[in-house]
């Protein structure tokens, strides 16, 4: 194979063929003119006719191809079909590729201000213990665990829907005593929220549907009673930290109970049944 030529000169057609071969005139007619020089051979092993061109051009550099037929004039004509198709993809312009046109990137969106509470999906869970007011003889404990689902609110709104939903159960201070026993779902909806990020303020309003009874000890004939008590409650919450997990959480609700229930004079319920309790929670960010 030849080197590229280091300057344009005039197309040459070299032709070293066996004498069974086609005139040079012939042949010269079947291979395409290509600038630089064209070398053709051909040559016979004795049993088939094997031929190369070879071409070099100044701007693409040298190109080569090499066939074998049963006759020379066959071998000749396949390689001027080849090198007819190497000059054109040579010579042929490169494809032109359209720009994409430029799309402007969007502008990223700015970060969220840490100062902002942006509403949210909130979870949380509270864990209380409190007393029943009006219930005689003696107050009773109760004990409660609520789930909280809701949203935060945002800055400078108080809008900030939020419900505590969980199970309250009551028990007497002493066997002794003609209380009672109380099993209830509870069910707070707190549509607003008041305050700042450490101590806030919300009214709620209550909703408990159970059972009520007194002391099977006391009272073997007793049974269970449905009650069912709807009323407010105000809920006020420390928090541990500005915008914290951990809080701790006040709350004083007056019920009107559905159905007044007596067990007879040693105790009675009061039309409006007030309740107090303190618990802590947990919260997600």
């Amino acid at each position: 194979m030849w080197p590229v030529l280091p300057q344009v000169e005039p197309p040459t057609f070299e032709y070293a063929v066996v004498d069974s071969c086609p005139a040079e005139a012939e042949a010269r007619s079947l291979f395409p003119s290509a600038p630089g020089r064209t070398r053709v051979v051909a040559w016979f092993d004795g049993r088939t006719y094997g031929g190369m061109v070879a071409f070099v051009d100044p701007e693409r550099g040298p190109a080569e191809r090499t066939l074998n037929g049963p006759t020379c004039a066959i071998v000749l004509e396949a390689l001027a079909l080849s090198m007819g198709v190497a000059v054109e993809s040579a010579h042929k312009p490169p494809p032109v590729t359209a720009a994409a046109p430029s799309v402007d990137a969007p502008e990223p969106a700015p970060p969220p201000d840490p100062d902002r509470a942006s509403a949210s999906f909130l979870r949380g869970v509270d864990l209380g213990i409190g007393t029943w007011l009006g219930a005689q003889p003696r107050v009773p404990l109760t004990a409660s665990l609520m789930i909280v689902v809701g949203s935060t609110r945002e800055e400078r709104r108080i809008w900030a829907p939020r419900l505590r939903l969980g199970y309250a159960a009551s028990f007497p201070t002493s066997a002794q005593e003609a209380a009672f026993y109380s099993f209830v779902v509870r069910l707070d909806a707190c549509p607003i929220e008041l305050g700042g990020r450490r101590l806030v303020f919300s009214p709620c309003i209550r909703q408990d549907t159970g059972v009520l009874a007194t002391s099977v000890a006391l009272r073997p004939r007793a049974r269970s009673e449905f009650v069912a008590s709807t009323g407010v409650a105000a809920l006020t919450q420390l928090r541990f930290q500005e915008g914290g997990r951990w809080y701790v959480q006040a709350e004083v609700a007056g019920l009107f109970p559905w159905r007044h229930l007596e067990y007879g004079p040693s105790f009675e319920i009061a039309p409006v049944v007030g309740q107090f309790a303190l618990s802590v929670g947990a919260s997600t960010p």
